[in-house]
């Protein structure tokens, strides 16, 4: 009797094999794969795009040096300078040091006194702790912020806004 009891559970166990076995096979029969020639077009947000130029601009900074990142970043028709976008970088005393768009005030201060409370000032600020999006309510701008080093600190800005 337990032969037989033995013998029905492996029979049982072998149909039941063969039948999931072969509802697999007609699943995989049926799948269609979706491809497509030419690539779906991806919207970056104005946030995305601030962002992706100032970690690559940090990314050139950091690899090419200061000084050629400063120049690059100071030329109004270069690599950092495009798609209504900009890299200002500034000192950890708010001194100016590149910004496309403002090559005449390089070198200027940003930060008056010890205690100013401006835009550059909490700009600076924000950077000491992490950095990233920074909006400024009162112009109802945003930019990402994201330090080099500890003596030095860089903006992605668009070109129409002002920072002073």
């Amino acid at each position: 009797m337990k032969i037989w009891y033995l013998v029905f559970l492996a029979g049982i166990l072998l149909i039941s094999g063969c039948v999931v076995a072969g509802q697999n096979e007609s699943v995989g029969g049926n799948i269609s794969q979706n491809v497509t020639e030419t690539p779906s077009s991806v919207n970056i947000s104005a946030e995305e795009r601030l962002m992706k130029l100032a970690f690559d601009a940090r990314a050139f900074a950091l690899e090419k040096g200061k000084e050629t990142a400063l120049a690059e970043f100071n030329k109004p028709s270069g690599s950092y300078s495009k798609e209504g976008l900009h890299i200002i970088a500034y000192d950890q005393n708010g001194v100016l040091l590149a910004d496309a768009k403002r090559t005449g005030s390089v070198g200027s201060a940003g930060i008056s006194q010890e205690h100013d409370t401006g835009l550059i000032s909490q700009m600076r600020d924000f950077v000491s702790n992490g950095g990233g999006l920074f909006t400024d309510t009162a112009a109802n701008e945003s930019y990402y912020l994201l330090d080099i080093d500890e003596n030095w600190w860089i903006i992605s800005a668009r070109d129409s806004s002002v920072i002073q």
